[in-house]
C-alpha cells in the first residue's frame, strides 16, 4: 500500500503546518503546498471542505489536538484517513518528533514516520527504536512499558481499525 498524501491537523481545528524536509526524507507527499494560500508564516486555516478535497490518506494529529474526538466527530467521518483508521497522535515527548522546535527528536521522528507508513521500507521494531534513541541521546533506558505508552496514540487508531474491518 502506498500512501502518499499527508495532512498535518495541529493543536487548533483548521491549523495547518507544515514541516516538509522530515516527510520529503520518508517518501510522503503533503497535501498542503507549504508555498501556498493555505499556509502562511508556519501555519495557516483550512476549512472542513478543503479537508474534504484533499481527502488525506493519513493524518497527523499535534498532542492536543482533536485527536481524540476525531474518529466519533460525523463532521470527519467523510475523510479517508479517519474512516480507515490512519490516523495518529505525533509523538512529543521530550520535543515533537516531527515539529517544533526543530532539533535530534526529529531523528527518531524519521524512523518512526517511515515505519508508520512504509514498515516495508523502514523495517523496525519501534519500542526497541525508540528505547535505542533514549540510550543514545537522553542516556535514559526507557523501559518497555515507558516506550510502548510514548506511542501509543501514534499506532492506536490505525491497529483498531484493522482489528475491526477498518
Amino acid at each position: 500500500i502506498e500512501y502518499n498524501i499527508l495532512l498535518l491537523l495541529m493543536r487548533h481545528p483548521g491549523r495547518v503546518y507544515s514541516s516538509s524536509q522530515i516527510y520529503e526524507l520518508v517518501g510522503a507527499e503533503i497535501v498542503v503546498e507549504s508555498g501556498g494560500a493555505q499556509v502562511k508564516s508556519g501555519g495557516g486555516t483550512v476549512s472542513m471542505e478543503q479537508l474534504m478535497v484533499w481527502d488525506p490518506d493519513v493524518i497527523l494529529f499535534a498532542e492536543g489536538s482533536i485527536y481524540d474526538s476525531a474518529g466519533e466527530d460525523p463532521a470527519w467521518s467523510g475523510l479517508t484517513a479517519i474512516r480507515e483508521g490512519r490516523f495518529y497522535e505525533i509523538p512529543t515527548e521530550p520535543y515533537n518528533w516531527l515539529g517544533r522546535p526543530p532539533g535530534p527528536n526529529r531523528i527518531v521522528g524519521v524512523r518512526w514516520l517511515g515505519n508508520l507508513l512504509y514498515p516495508e521500507v523502514f523495517d523496525c521494531d519501534a519500542v526497541r527504536e525508540v528505547q535505542a534513541y533514549f540510550r543514545l541521546f537522553y542516556r535514559y533506558e526507557l523501559s518497555d512499558r515507558e516506550a510502548e505508552e510514548l506511542l501509543a496514540r501514534s499506532t492506536g487508531k490505525a491497529a483498531g481499525a484493522s482489528s475491526e474491518g477498518g
